[in-house]
């Protein structure tokens, strides 16, 4: 077996009921990660929207719901569907250190019309051209429950710097709501 390090992981839940005092758990879990893995990008929306950007339309808003934290993008403004193009941006990768890469995250979503064409993710080098990938696992559509992607394969984009794109649309017939956290970019498989 390849030797490995752990990687704290920390959840806190809350819980909190009328009348009584709120209960605070917090559980860590260490998660072995493999020696030699280069972790290029990990964001889970801690703190807003970080160093990524939004292009186009500015529906990408930074959201939580107990323990997750999110981009959330809507095209549904002010009680109403309505025509939106945008991409939440990543800051530029650095591929030229590794011999491999893939992206992973978690998403969740609904009240789409055909999800496959409105919540998708790009990759382009530096300013460049949007290429559209394929994600492996999308949610439901038919509730909230996060749904981890599956590993996205970067390696021919390796040598090069690039930024990823998860492009939302919605239009006056369908604004669906996706929500997109932990992001990672990394040198090894997502578990």
């Amino acid at each position: 077996a390849a030797n490995t390090t752990e990687a704290d992981i920390t959840h806190t839940v809350t819980f909190k009921a009328e009348g009584l005092a709120d209960k605070t758990f917090t559980l860590t879990q260490s998660k072995p990660v493999a020696e030699g893995t280069k972790v290029l990008l990990s964001e889970s929306f801690a703190n807003g929207i970080g160093d990524f950007t939004v292009e186009g339309d500015p529906v990408w808003n930074a959201s939580s719901y107990d323990p997750d934290t999110f981009m959330k993008a809507s095209g549904f403004i002010s009680g109403a569907k309505t025509d939106a193009e945008s991409f939440l941006v990543s800051p530029a990768l650095d591929l030229t250190t590794v011999t491999k890469a893939y992206l992973s995250f978690r998403h969740t979503g609904k009240l789409f019309g055909t999800m496959a064409n409105e919540a998708t993710v790009w990759v382009r080098e530096k300013d460049g051209v949007w290429a559209q990938l394929t994600i492996p696992t999308y949610m439901t559509g038919n509730d909230y429950v996060f749904v981890n992607s599956g590993s996205i394969d970067l390696t021919s984009y390796v040598g090069k710097n690039v930024q990823i794109g998860f492009k939302y649309v919605s239009t006056t017939a369908a604004a669906g709501t996706w929500e997109v956290t932990d992001i990672v970019v990394s040198n090894a498989l997502a578990e």
